[in-house]
């Protein structure tokens, strides 16, 4: 009687640990997702190429949310971050070293913690205008 019964316990501390699974961003197409007094932490990923140059923007329409967010490498390594400007938070242009899965967060500070809004995170290509030495540019 006693094993169904440690099984369950052991099951369910497992399940405890699991955590979602990244949403996919898609270059150039926003989501849209709700900070909680549950949830303050989401996790999206996306594959980049190598050299490729992008950008990060969540926006906030509430007035009080603070949002950061990071951007982490294939391998982990955590390339940048942004926090809160007047229309939320932009981290880019970023030049991608390798091709890979990238993985961003959007997190509320520690210090913003209790304030809950709606944001829309956009991933996508930055088009740089090459400056010529005289100053001007085309296009």
């Amino acid at each position: 009687m006693r094993h169904p019964l440690l099984l369950g316990l052991l099951l369910l501390l497992l399940t405890s640990f699991v955590t979602a699974q990244d949403q996919t961003l898609v270059y150039g197409q926003p989501v849209t997702n709700t900070v909680s007094t549950d949830q303050t932490r989401f996790r999206y990923s996306f594959e980049g190429a190598a050299s490729e140059v992008i950008y990060l923007a969540a926006f906030i329409a509430q007035d009080g949310l603070v949002l950061e967010l990071q951007l982490f490498g294939p391998n982990g390594t955590l390339l940048g971050s942004a926090v809160d400007n007047a229309l939320g938070s932009m981290l880019g242009p970023v030049t991608l070293g390798s091709a890979g899965r990238y993985t961003v967060e959007v997190a509320q500070p520690d210090y913003n913690q209790g304030t809950i809004g709606t944001f829309d995170l956009l991933l996508d290509r930055a088009a740089l205008t090459p400056v010529k030495p005289d100053g001007r540019y085309t296009g």
